[in-house]
């Protein structure tokens, strides 16, 4: 395996107590076509070491006996404070079994004297792949590092949202933290949530999961950059990102929000079976206060109600609310709509079901679709009460009366 001359070239030291054989060994090989350099040589062990620990080589040629540090003693000493250089070490048959306690320090090869050009070359070749072989593993473990420690932070924020926001929760995150040495950019932070509904018959495990990775995709391509960090994670019907930067790059990724929501409306345009909201909490500079975002992007999902489907709402944008629910479900109302449910006349609960829509509209510039959905849980509460109390007298009455 012949090196391009254009690469970065390999340093090597070649070290024997005889200058000759020194020159001898650079004089065998043609070192540049094999992407080698020397970069000098050295006539005893305590030599070759400082010069290993002074000019990093990657190969080290050495002879097995030299005058000072020898070489068994060299290359124990490479072995435990420099393990990345490779060693080929000389020897001659007289000294094989002494060179034989050199292999438990991982000794690339050995040659023979008097040194054959072949024997050279096929050492040269295996330190050469050994090296390429550890730079590769070194390359996928740190890949690997990195991506074990993005799930790790992932995981963070999947215990956040199953903490359901709870602020009870903090200090089983901040142990997270502390527990997997986890450090982040910056010291502010934003949640996103974009929930995506897909109609029930398209409802289906692997369009799901298409949808989940398709969104991760637009989100991480147009909200990612070298100053920001993402976690991500789906649960339920949401995708949810976790930013954390500086107050002001996050201030001004909102500004992007409007470019992921072209991307959604393609996929919409595709798919034509899904319904998206995206939420948008403010940024916090607390650690702590993460619990408080998870609440906002849920108020900011509700929202769409008023709002209205595929749409971008930011939680710094919803009206605080003025009002409360009992003002539109007050007691007048109550007692309109329960008569209603007794008498289960459909057509006048049609009326006063419409009356109330339009009063909702009126007034959604002071109210939030959290409101909305509290006055739906109230209907549905009192159409409930009604429903089984008329049942239960219903069935009393058949029980006693024969």
């Amino acid at each position: 395996m012949k090196k391009d001359g254009k690469e970065r070239r390999r340093k090597i030291i070649i070290a024997d107590d005889e200058h000759h054989i020194c020159k001898l060994i650079k004089a065998l090989i043609d070192w540049e076509e094999y992407g080698l350099e020397v970069i000098g040589f050295a006539n005893d062990g305590n030599r070759a070491f400082a010069m290993c620990e002074e000019l990093s080589p990657d190969l080290l040629i050495t002879d097995i006996r030299m005058p000072g540090l020898s070489g068994i003693e060299l290359i124990r000493r490479l072995y435990e404070a420099f393990p990345d250089i490779k060693v080929i070490i000389i020897t001659g048959y007289s000294q094989f079994l002494y060179a034989h306690q050199a292999l438990k320090y991982r000794v690339v090869d050995y040659l023979l004297k008097p040194i054959q050009k072949e024997e050279l070359e096929s050492a040269l070749l295996k330190g050469l792949n050994l090296i390429d072989k550890e730079a590769v593993r070194t390359m996928e473990s740190k890949d690997l590092a990195l991506r074990s420690m993005q799930e790790i932070k992932d995981n963070l924020l999947t215990l956040i949202l199953d903490g359901g926001g709870q602020s009870a929760k903090v200090f089983s995150r901040e142990r997270f933290l502390e527990e997997y040495h986890l450090k982040f950019h910056g010291n502010a932070w934003q949640l996103l949530q974009i929930e995506c509904i897909l109609s029930s018959e398209e409802n289906t495990l692997s369009l799901q999961e298409f949808l989940g990775q398709k969104i991760k995709d637009i989100v991480l391509e147009e909200m990612k950059n070298d100053r920001t960090e993402m976690l991500t994670t789906l649960m339920e019907n949401s995708f949810y990102c976790l930013f954390n930067s500086d107050r002001g790059t996050l201030e001004q990724g909102k500004n992007i929000l409007s470019q992921v929501r072209n991307k959604l409306l393609v996929v919409n345009d595709i798919l034509q079976k899904i319904n998206f909201t995206i939420g948008i909490s403010n940024i916090y500079e607390d650690f702590g206060d993460i619990h408080i975002c998870v609440r906002e992007c849920a108020a900011c999902i509700d929202h769409k109600v008023i709002k209205g489907k595929n749409k971008i709402i930011k939680y710094e944008d919803i009206p605080k609310e003025e009002l409360e629910a009992a003002c539109f479900v007050d007691d007048a109302f109550r007692k309109r709509f329960l008569k209603i449910i007794a008498d289960a006349d459909k057509e006048k609960l049609v009326v006063e079901i419409n009356e109330l829509v339009t009063l909702l509209y009126r007034y959604s510039g002071r109210i939030s679709g959290t409101m909305v959905l509290e006055i739906f849980q109230m209907l549905i509460k009192l159409f409930y009460d009604v429903g089984v109390k008329r049942v239960f007298r219903n069935s009393l009455t058949s029980y006693i009366v024969p």
